[in-house]
């Protein structure tokens, strides 16, 4: 269920039943994309129960408050809100009993048909007027046009002696026009034959050229691979070669850290055993230096 949904109960009165305002109603629902359901209340009124956003609701009230020929809404009430329940999955129409939508459908039928009868009978009604008067007309302008026909008759056969006439001296200067322009498609005939053979000429001079040219490309191509096989053999020899010495270096390197670590480790052991020794060292005068402080303090002569 999205957010911002809302359900809404609304009842809507005036004469919105037997006059298809459910069919309406329902076209709308589903263009706005509207889920829920309307159907037909027992005093008149018609009640839609909705699920949608709050904006689209209202554009929703707007659009199914109409007035035309049979639809009279007076008043579109929204009676309750709460929030969605993701209960629709579509929007329908919810019918009655059989025998109610039957009735309904009659009515409405009716309805339709005696406002058809209504506009068609005075629609023929000003048709057949129409037509008598156009009738009165068409009278009158036939006999005028029936007396330009012949008038036009006279003037096209005089036109169309000397449109024949003209026509017969058309085809003879393009008999004599045509001959000529055959003459000179013959001759270009011939020169592009000519100009053909020639192009064709310089067409296999070139080929020859090309498949020369070709021929030492392919040469060139094998001895700079021949070269590169050699120069390639080279290069793998001296990585091997540097690879050997490095490797030999990092040895001479690991065998000289482990000598200086060695060394280093012999070292820190005598230091230790020096700063031990001196350490007793010192005990040992600091001893000496407090019992000669104590015969000092008690009288005793210090011999040296």
């Amino acid at each position: 269920m999205g957010k911002g949904l809302i359900r809404a109960r609304i009842v809507v009165e005036g004469n919105v039943q037997k006059v298809g305002y459910r069919d309406f109603v329902d076209r709308i629902a589903k263009d706005l994309g509207i889920k829920g359901f309307v159907e037909n209340l027992k005093d008149g009124r018609v009640q839609i129960v909705c699920e949608t956003e709050e904006k689209i609701l209202d554009d929703f009230i707007k659009k199914i408050k109409i007035t035309d020929a049979f639809i009279d809404v007076k008043k579109v009430q929204v009676v309750e809100t709460s929030p969605a329940t993701g209960e629709f999955e579509y929007f329908f129409i919810k019918y009655g009993s059989l025998e109610e939508e039957l009735s309904d459908r009659m009515v409405m039928a009716i309805k339709y048909a005696g406002a058809m009868w209504k506009d068609l009978k005075s629609e023929t009604s000003g048709i057949r007027q129409d037509i008598k008067e156009m009738h009165k007309d068409l009278k009158s302008e036939t006999s005028g046009i029936r007396q330009d026909i012949k008038e036009m008759h006279k003037d096209l056969k005089s036109e169309t002696s000397g449109i024949r006439q003209d026509i017969k001296e058309m085809h003879k200067d393009l008999k004599s026009e045509t001959s000529g322009i055959r003459q000179d498609i013959k001759e270009m005939h011939k020169d592009l034959k000519s100009e053909t053979s020639g192009i064709r000429q310089d067409i296999k001079e070139m080929h020859k050229d090309l498949k020369s040219e070709t021929s030492g490309i392919r040469q060139d191509i094998k001895e700079m691979h021949k070269d590169l096989k050699s120069e390639t053999s080279g290069i793998r020899q001296d990585i091997k070669e540097m690879h050997l010495d490095v490797k030999k270096s990092f040895q001479d390197m690991a065998e000289r850290y482990d000598s200086i670590s060695a060394e280093l480790i012999r070292t820190r052991e005598e230091l230790t055993r020096a700063v031990d020794t001196l350490s007793d060292l010192i005990k040992q005068f600091l001893k000496q230096q407090e019992k000669l402080e104590k015969k000092i303090r008690s009288g005793e002569r210090v011999s040296h």
